[in-house]
């Protein structure tokens, strides 16, 4: 019994570490998503924003709405753009190499731990003179906290399976070819066989022939 235990440890400590690496990659997914409402709604100006979301691009739809309104470089404003469309499809990239490869789990940890400390810089100066409440500062640093703490869960677990015993393989015996085998091998020695008998019989025709020849003389 405790062997049958200590087998079944492995397997089930796999699936757990397996759940903690794609909980992560979903989380990440889940990231991406929040980013891409929050970056809509500043672009068609609502008065509404999402604060459970990265902080890295929708501030660059900001800058770049803000260049084109402003400066009318819409050169500039595209700039921007594109380079928040880089930042959000990089989050997305690292969701979904992640499930394959747990190692893209560090790049998405650097990108949020930089967009946590991008956040704080850009917040932390506006509450501090008290033209921004402390809760604008407050959300943002939770939701990045809660990220961080499933994209390094899952790093931890990732490295964990490296270190379990590869699962044991399981083979498919072909019982049936074999006895096919041994069937056809009893096949093959029936001619062997009968020609012992061939041969056993052929004295004999050699001895009708002498006495077939003793009759005639």
């Amino acid at each position: 019994m405790n062997n049958m235990n200590g087998a079944g440890q492995p397997a089930d400590q796999r699936g757990l570490l397996n759940r903690a690496v794609v909980l992560a990659s979903s989380n990440l997914v889940l990231f991406a998503i929040l980013t891409v409402v929050n970056m809509v709604l500043i672009a068609v100006d609502a008065s509404i924003s999402f604060s459970f979301s990265a902080e890295i691009p929708p501030l660059l739809i900001g800058i770049g709405l803000s260049a084109l309104s402003e400066a009318g470089s819409a050169a500039v404003a595209a700039v921007f753009f594109v380079l928040a469309a880089v930042g959000v499809g990089f989050i997305f990239l690292c969701a979904v190499l992640s499930k394959k490869k747990p190692g893209w789990l560090i790049a998405a940890l650097v990108y949020t731990v930089i967009d946590l400390l991008l956040a704080l810089a850009v917040y932390a100066p506006y509450v501090v003179a008290g033209e921004m409440s402390p809760v604008a500062i407050i959300i943002p640093l939770a939701f990045h906290i809660w990220m961080l703490y499933y994209i390094i869960k899952g790093i931890s677990a990732a490295s964990k399976l490296k270190k379990l015993p590869p699962e044991p393989m399981m083979y498919d015996v072909p019982f049936t070819a074999a006895e096919r085998q041994d069937g056809q091998a009893s096949h093959v020695s029936a001619p062997a066989d009968s020609g012992n008998a061939d041969n056993a019989e052929a004295p004999a025709d050699n001895g009708n022939a002498e006495n077939g020849g003793n009759r005639e003389q």
